[in-house]
């Protein structure tokens, strides 16, 4: 079979001065972007500035007919992930201006939530990094209050996200906020810019948008290019609060830009410092809990103590061994929670759904989603495809429908036809033809990057039996965390260990965009009456 990136970097190299060093470089490029990279160092490939000199194919920042380019600072891009990093770079860099920072005396938030709110209320860009269950959209909920109990005009806000369902839940996080003046939408990303999935997210005729607020949750699943279209289509007046979990999986495109933004944070010399806060007053888990421990080792690379946390509560927390019969048990585990929901009304059988949810790290494959789904499948004695009582994922959003991608549900029948049903965004039943679906799957199992943004009560999480390049700790803190209440990993120690301790690479130039020094400097405090 041939090998698309090979092919592809051939072609790039055809009447290179170097075409053999060319050909290694440009494919290594493609191979990363395909794992979400942006760019890379020449001083990781080996590979020096001057080897590159003259060839045609590789040009410099303002070289548009180029299609790699070489920075000032010795990485290489796809020229369209550079400018979307430049574009990106720019426009937080034209944010960052000097502001009269306030802060709030707010008992119902913790210190650094008042922090967040009062950044919200007075800069243009905002910046809340959290885990699950750290109250970033409580304190979301809080700036749409503040701005909308003082608003004179019309106060237009969007709620985006980069699925409908995560957007759904951002809402109902945020809970009720009924004011005269305020004008609330939910949205994904690519309704908010006006794009199909296959736009080009930084089209040079977009109309700018006219929000006064902006709220972007699940930024870490952001890609580069989507975010650097939100702050090029958003007007200077346009505050911008964007939030989520770094420490998630990135984008599926090229991504780590949320992951990027938190890292230069973290210096108090970046200026992005002083628009940034990191919440980390835990809500869902107690602090001393083996499944937050854990969690919280995984989510630094601590292997020792992850594992020493899966030791200390097996009811809450515990890991089993990679072998067929442990397949069997889950297996069976998963179509008694789903003959259990058969028995029940709908309402609650869709609202019980979410108490167990099988995740595997693969898609295909032994072990993995498509395995797990026909095993089920099978189980049951299931001739057809689709079947009642069958869990089924929505995987495109479909607004004459009211589905969005991410939507869990439930086939039926009603009057003698096959019916998806589901919750919608009120808590109310909504279904639809199975003729009439826009994209879906089967659910028994779900692959963790289609559960980023759920929650499950249970989760049980399938892994490999043996050291893979698909585990790292991104995939593993992303699959732990969507419980609640249980975590069940299935994996041999060797693999487990080795996931936690593999953390991606990321190169970036985004630095590069922004100015040296913190800009924001006085403080004065709001007495707000909520």
């Amino acid at each position: 079979m041939t090998d698309p990136t090979l092919s592809f970097a051939q072609l790039l190299a055809r009447g290179a001065r170097r075409p053999a060093l060319l050909t290694r470089l440009a494919r290594a490029l493609l191979e990363d972007a395909l794992q979400g990279g942006c760019a890379l160092a020449l001083e990781d490939l080996r590979i020096s500035a001057s080897d590159l000199r003259d060839e045609p194919a590789i040009g410099g920042p303002d070289d548009d007919d180029r299609p790699l380019v070489l920075s000032g600072t010795g990485r290489i891009y796809l020229r369209r992930h550079f400018q979307s990093e430049r574009v990106l770079g720019e426009a937080i860099r034209n944010r960052l201006k000097p502001v009269q920072a306030a802060s709030v005396i707010e008992p119902k938030l913790n210190p650094a939530q008042r922090q967040a709110l009062a950044l919200g209320l007075s800069a243009p860009l905002t910046l809340i990094f959290g885990g699950p269950g750290t109250g970033k959209t409580h304190t979301a909920g809080a700036l749409i209050s503040a701005l909308a109990r003082s608003a004179k005009e019309p106060l237009q806000v969007a709620l985006a996200a980069p699925t409908g369902k995560a957007a759904a839940r951002l809402r109902e996080a945020i809970g009720q906020c009924e004011y005269p003046m305020l004008k609330l939408e939910v949205l994904t990303l690519h309704q908010l810019l006006g794009l199909s999935p296959h736009n080009e997210p930084l089209d040079d005729d977009a109309d700018p948008m006219g929000h006064d607020l902006i709220v972007l949750d699940e930024c870490s699943m952001v890609p580069l290019g989507l975010l650097a279209a939100l702050f090029k289509r958003s007007p200077p007046e346009t505050r911008l609060l964007l939030m989520g979990d770094p420490d998630q999986l990135d984008a599926v495109n090229e991504g780590f830009a949320f992951a990027e933004l938190r890292a230069l944070s973290a210096n108090p010399k970046n200026p992005l410092h002083r628009v940034a806060v990191t919440l980390t007053e835990q809500r869902r888990f107690s602090a001393t809990s083996a499944l937050y421990r854990f969690a919280e080792a995984t989510r630094l690379g601590h292997v020792a103590t992850a594992l020493e946390a899966l030791k200390d509560d097996p009811a809450t927390l515990s890991r089993h061994d990679f072998n067929e019969g442990n397949a069997q048990l889950l297996l069976g585990h998963a179509l008694d929670h789903y003959r259990a929901l058969s028995t029940q009304p709908l309402e609650e059988a869709l609202a019980a759904q979410r108490n167990f949810q099988i995740l595997s790290a693969r898609k295909t494959g032994p072990f993995s989603v498509d395995a797990i789904n026909q095993a089920a499948r099978t189980a049951l004695g299931e001739s057809q495809a689709y079947f009642e009582n069958q869990p089924l994922l929505i995987e495109r959003n479909s607004r004459a429908h009211g589905l969005r991608n991410g939507d869990l549900g439930l086939l039926r029948r009603d009057e003698g036809e096959l019916k998806f049903f589901c919750l919608d965004s009120e808590g109310g039943l909504l279904a639809v033809a199975l003729t009439d679906l826009p994209a879906f799957r089967p659910a028994y199992a779900l692959t963790i990057h289609k559960a980023q943004g759920s929650e499950f009560a249970e989760i049980a999480v399938v892994l490999t039996d043996i050291a893979s390049p698909i585990l790292s700790r991104q995939l593993i803190y992303t699959a732990v965390t969507r419980a609640k209440q249980k975590v069940r990993i299935y994996s041999s120690v060797a693999a487990l260990s080795q996931g936690i301790d593999s953390a991606p690479k990321r190169v970036s130039g985004l630095a590069d965009w922004l100015p040296a020094s913190a800009l924001l400097d006085r403080v004065d405090q709001l007495h707000l009456p909520f």
